[in-house]
């Protein structure tokens, strides 16, 4: 026997196990997926920042938290743009996500002089050797 569906389509007998609106969600996304994938690891205990009072999960959470109240903490400076970070991890963020620098790599591209190809260390050195190699180019055009 062939069965049709409301617009004259031939359909399958048996149950349909399509209902999207009944579907389980994937395990895999969510903002919690791995407090369910690995319950035993997620500690119970807190720490409790002493500055600001912000709690945070686990001791280096804290430590790295803490990092933001000292007031002369080393200081980290984007060798293309200049730029300072607090953090380590926070200067690598910004290189891969502002030009494009992974860790492991250089983006030598970024730092060539664009009138004679020279390549340079930072930023300030590129700009130092422009104004000292070529003092005819006009840097407001």
């Amino acid at each position: 026997m062939l069965f049709m569906d409301s617009s004259g389509v031939p359909a399958v007998a048996g149950p349909s196990n399509y209902h999207p609106a009944k579907q389980a969600s994937t395990p895999s996304h969510g903002p919690s997926r791995r407090r369910r994938k690995y319950p035993a690891l997620r500690s119970t205990e807190t720490w409790r920042c002493p500055s600001c009072d912000l709690i945070l999960h686990s001791s280096s959470a804290l430590r790295r938290h803490e990092q933001i109240h000292v007031p002369f903490r080393a200081k980290f400076t984007c060798q293309v743009c200049s730029m300072t970070i607090s953090r380590k991890d926070h200067l690598w963020r910004h290189l891969r996500r502002k030009h494009g620098v992974h860790q492991g790599t250089i983006n030598v591209e970024s730092l060539k002089c664009p009138f004679c190809n020279e390549r340079l260390l930072n930023m300030t050195m590129l700009m130092m050797h422009v104004e000292q190699c070529h003092p005819h180019i006009d840097s407001k055009d």
